[in-house]
């Protein structure tokens, strides 16, 4: 979301929490997809 920055709120931390969550769904998306390709290999 390129031009929707948090900092012309004045609260600047907010922009942490809002990428460190992208990464923890990207990684966990990631993890799920693993799985799945696993899972459909073994069967």
């Amino acid at each position: 979301m390129p031009g929707q920055t948090l900092d012309e709120n004045g609260i600047p931390l907010l922009n942490w929490p809002q990428t460190a969550l992208s990464l923890f769904v990207k990684t966990v998306a990631k993890t799920l997809w693993n799985i799945l390709l696993v899972y459909g290999f073994l069967r």
